[in-house]
């Protein structure tokens, strides 16, 4: 843990680092939705492990890809630490897709941002990368059946380890 780090939490191929709270959980100081914070908040970067650091999108214009696999990873990965406990898989249905959905509701918009010159990067960063590209892989899913898209992740991770992908 690095306590100064300017954004509560920073993933980097081999080292992730977060602010105090972001990362420890005192029930004695903190209230009990602090504990779940922490728990998605470490469990998505440590998604970002494998798919953000060890495999990097080709360009900025794709990093729905990544944000959306580590919010949907955080959830499920949760969901199975917990052995359904917490029903996870319901909070991703009602956080997740009810966000995306009214992010998405003003106007369609594609995950796909077009990024042409490095001035535009900081505008992939956005909630809709996140939420919109975790309901997609969860479409995605949902429509391959969860022992065929874990096996197709765990091939397209060992076909582009330590590369970039897409």
């Amino acid at each position: 843990m690095i306590g100064f780090s300017l954004v509560g939490t920073m993933e980097n191929w081999g080292l992730i680092t977060f602010r105090e709270a972001s990362l420890l959980y005192d029930h004695t100081i903190y209230p009990l939705r602090s504990k779940y914070v922490v728990a998605t908040t470490v469990a998505h970067e440590v998604a970002h492990q494998w798919f953000g650091d060890l495999v990097t999108m080709k360009w900025w214009d794709e990093v729905w890809l990544n944000e959306g696999l580590a919010t949907y990873l955080q959830y499920i990965s949760l969901e199975e630490i917990t052995r359904g406990v917490n029903k996870l898989k319901d909070h991703f249905a009602t956080e997740v897709m009810e966000i995306a959905f009214t992010l998405d509701r003003p106007a369609l918009r594609s995950l796909s941002l077009k990024v042409e010159r490095p001035e535009d990067i900081a505008g992939t960063i956005l909630p809709i990368v996140y939420f919109k590209g975790a309901a997609f892989i969860a479409m995605v899913a949902e429509l391959l059946g969860e022992d065929f898209f874990r096996y197709g992740i765990q091939n397209s991770f060992s076909e582009v380890y330590s590369s970039s992908a897409v």
